[in-house]
C-alpha cells in the first residue's frame, strides 16, 4: 500500500475528533478561551443542547483583526512560545487546536473587539474562512457555532439525546463557575436560564447558587499546605453523600481535571465515614509547582501527569487536608422531618404506627473535659469486662485512658435522658437534643479499638471454655484452610479437625462473651465472602468492620444508666464519633427551634 500525504481538510477533521467529542467539548474550549482573555462575564447560550447553536460571549480583552484571522489556523496560540513553556503552563487553552478543530466540523461566526476600534467579524464554513468584515460590538468576543458535525455525519449520529447532551454542557459550565468565582457565568438553554452565578469571588456562594442551600449547610471549608502543595476548598459532612461522583470537582492550578491520586486520597480520608455505594461532595483547589505536572498528556486536557517524585507528596497533602478538616469539625447531622410527617393543618396528628416505652435513666451531664467513668476500668488479659443488664450482657472493653489522663471529647456536653425502643439513646443538649443509635455508636467504639490493637499487633484473646467445632462446605473449607494463619492475626486460634471440620479455641476479647458457635461461624463466613477475590491480609479494615458489627450491642438491648454513660464516654474519645464504620450516622441532632416548628410554637 502506497504512503500518501493526507489533505489538510482531512487532517483537521481527524484532529477535531480528538478534541471535539460532543457539544459540551466546544463549550469547554470556548469558555477556557474566555477565562484566559480576562473576562469577568461569560454567557453561554445553546439551542437544542448545542446541536443547532452554541454561543459563548465574554467581555475579555478581544482580538485584533490580524489575530482574529490567524486564530482559525491549526497550532496557533498566544499562550506558549517554545518547548520550555509546555512545562510551565498557567493558562487553560494552550494547544492551538480548539478554534481550528471546531471550525473544521461546523459553521462559525466570530465577532471580537479589543475596545480600541470597530469589531472584527469573521465567518468560517467547514474550516474555510468565507467572509471577513467589521461590526459594531463592545469589548470582548462572541463566537457562535452552528450545525456541528454537518460535514461528518458518522460523528453526528453518535450524539445522544438533547437531555443527555445538555447535562454535559451544564456540567462543564458548573465546573468553570466553581473554579472562577470572580466571573459571572450565565447558561441559557433555548432561552431558559439554567445557571447564573453572582461573580462575587465567594466560593461558598457559588456552591449555594449551583447546588442549593442544603449542600451549602453540609460542607466544611479546608485550607492546608504540605510540602509546598496547597489544598483548599470544601468537602461534605458525612451526612451529605451522593449516589455518584458527579458532584466532585478537582482543580489543579485552576484547571478542572480528573486524577486518581487525588480521588483515592479523598476517599481514604473519609474511610469509614461513608455508607456503602455513597460518595462525598467536594470542591478542591490544589496549587502545585507547574513544573511538577504535565497538563499536555490528553488532547482535551482532562487529565494531568504528576511527576513520580511528587506523587506521594500530593497524596499526603490531599489526605492530610481532608482528614484534618473532618476530624476538627462536629459532624452531627440535623434531624429533618419531611412535610408529610408534619402535623396537619386541622391540628390532628397522624396516628403513630408504634408506641414505645421510654426507659428513664439517671440524668448525668457529660462535659467535653469530664470523664463519665466513675471508676477505673479493670485491666485484663484473656478476659472481658461485661456489664449485666436484666440478664443481657453488653460488652464494653476496658478504657485505654487512666483516671489521671485528661479525657479529650469530640462531643458537646449532654445530659442522658434514657432509651427509646431499647435502641436509641436520648440526650439533652444546650440547643435541643441528641438521638444516638446505640448499635452504631458501639460499633464505632469497637472498630477503633480493634484497629488500634491490629495496628500494634496486640489483639487480646480469650480461651473458649468449650471449644467450638465448625463444619464447612468444601469450597469454604478450602478457603479457611489456606488462611488459618491470617485468622490468627485477628485473634482466632483455629485448627483443622478432619475433613472440612475445624476447632475454634480462642476468639478476640473484644467480641465479649461468645454466646454460640453460630456467631463464630457467621464471622468466619463473612471473612470467607470478603476474601473470595482478595487475600485476607489485603482487606484487614473490611474484616475488622465486620467483626465490629458482630461485637457491638444491638438494637433492642436494654442498657443500664452506667452502660449508657460508659458507651457515650467511649464514643466521645474516638477519632470519628459521628458515623459507624459503615458510614451510618451514630448521632443526629434536633434543635429546640426545630422542635418548636414541629409543635407550631413558631412559624
Amino acid at each position: 500500500m502506497k504512503i500518501k500525504k493526507l489533505e489538510d481538510s482531512l487532517i483537521s477533521k481527524i484532529a477535531a475528533g480528538e478534541v471535539i467529542e460532543r457539544p459540551a467539548s466546544i463549550v469547554k474550549e470556548l469558555v477556557e478561551n474566555s477565562i484566559d482573555s480576562g473576562a469577568t462575564q461569560v454567557t453561554v447560550n445553546v439551542v437544542r443542547a448545542g446541536k443547532k447553536l452554541i454561543s459563548v460571549a465574554d467581555n475579555g480583552c478581544g482580538m485584533t483583526y490580524d489575530d482574529a484571522i490567524i486564530s482559525f489556523e491549526r497550532h496557533t496560540t498566544s499562550k506558549i512560545c517554545d518547548v520550555d513553556d509546555l512545562f510551565s503552563i498557567h493558562t487553560l487553552g494552550f494547544r492551538g487546536e480548539a478554534l481550528a478543530s471546531i471550525a473544521s466540523v461546523s459553521k462559525i461566526e466570530m465577532v471580537t473587539n479589543t475596545g480600541n476600534s470597530s469589531a472584527t467579524k469573521i465567518e468560517v464554513f467547514g474550516g474555510v474562512i468565507s467572509d471577513v468584515g467589521s461590526a459594531g460590538a463592545p469589548r470582548g468576543t462572541e463566537i457562535k457555532v452552528s450545525d456541528i458535525f454537518f460535514n461528518t455525519p458518522a460523528r453526528k449520529k453518535y450524539m445522544k439525546s438533547d437531555a443527555v447532551e445538555l447535562e454535559h454542557i451544564v456540567d462543564i459550565v458548573t465546573r468553570y463557575a466553581l473554579a472562577n468565582p470572580k466571573v459571572h457565568f450565565k447558561l441559557l438553554s433555548d432561552t431558559r436560564e439554567i445557571i447564573s452565578t453572582p461573580g462575587s469571588d465567594d466560593l461558598l456562594s457559588n456552591i449555594r447558587n449551583i447546588y442549593g442551600r442544603e449542600t451549602e449547610k453540609n460542607v466544611v471549608a479546608l485550607d492546608s499546605s504540605v510540602k509546598g502543595i496547597v489544598v483548599s476548598g470544601y468537602v461534605s459532612k458525612p451526612a451529605l453523600t451522593r449516589g455518584s461522583k458527579d458532584h466532585q470537582s478537582v482543580f489543579v492550578n485552576g484547571r478542572y481535571i480528573k486524577n486518581k491520586i487525588v480521588s483515592d486520597s479523598v476517599y481514604n480520608a473519609y474511610k469509614t465515614l461513608l455508607p456503602k455505594h455513597r460518595h462525598p461532595f467536594f470542591v478542591l483547589f490544589i496549587t502545585i509547582d507547574s513544573a511538577a505536572i504535565d497538563v499536555n498528556i490528553h488532547p482535551s486536557k482532562k487529565e494531568i501527569k504528576v511527576r513520580n517524585d511528587i506523587e506521594s507528596d500530593l497524596s499526603d497533602a490531599v489526605f492530610s487536608a481532608v482528614d484534618k478538616t473532618l476530624k476538627e469539625n462536629v459532624l452531627i447531622p440535623d434531624a429533618v422531618i419531611s412535610a408529610r410527617d408534619r402535623v396537619r393543618d386541622s391540628g390532628v396528628a397522624p396516628k403513630a404506627k408504634n408506641l414505645y416505652k421510654v426507659s428513664a435513666g439517671t440524668q448525668v451531664t457529660l462535659r467535653p473535659s469530664q470523664s463519665i467513668v466513675s471508676e477505673k476500668a479493670s485491666s485484663y488479659v484473656g478476659s472481658e469486662e461485661v456489664h449485666t443488664v436484666d440478664d443481657k450482657e453488653v460488652s464494653v472493653s476496658s478504657s485505654a485512658v487512666s483516671e489521671e489522663s485528661p479525657v479529650v471529647s469530640r462531643l458537646p456536653a449532654m445530659k442522658i435522658i434514657g432509651q427509646v425502643n431499647k435502641t436509641y439513646i436520648i440526650a439533652e443538649t444546650a440547643d435541643g437534643m441528641f438521638i444516638i443509635d446505640q448499635h452504631a455508636a458501639h460499633e464505632r467504639v469497637v472498630y477503633e479499638k480493634f484497629m488500634g490493637m491490629y495496628g500494634s499487633s496486640d489483639i487480646k484473646t480469650q480461651n473458649l471454655i468449650n471449644v467450638q467445632i465448625i463444619e464447612l462446605p468444601a469450597k469454604e473449607s478450602l478457603i479457611l484452610s489456606s488462611n488459618i494463619f491470617e485468622f490468627k492475626r485477628y485473634g482466632f486460634d483455629i485448627e483443622t479437625f478432619g475433613k472440612d471440620t475445624f476447632i475454634v479455641r480462642t476468639v478476640p476479647v473484644i467480641l465479649g462473651k461468645v454466646k454460640s458457635k453460630d456467631m463464630i461461624k457467621d464471622i468466619i463466613e463473612d471473612f470467607i465472602n470478603l476474601s473470595k477475590s482478595d487475600k485476607i491480609s489485603e482487606i484487614s479494615e473490611r474484616i475488622i468492620i465486620t467483626m465490629s458489627c458482630r461485637a457491638a450491642i444491638k438494637g433492642g438491648e436494654e442498657l443500664t444508666a452506667h452502660s449508657i454513660k460508659t458507651l457515650i464516654d467511649e464514643l466521645a474519645k474516638t477519632e470519628n464519633p459521628f458515623t459507624c464504620p459503615h458510614g451510618r450516622p451514630t448521632i443526629i441532632n434536633m434543635s429546640v427551634s426545630e422542635l418548636e416548628k414541629k409543635f407550631k410554637r413558631v412559624v
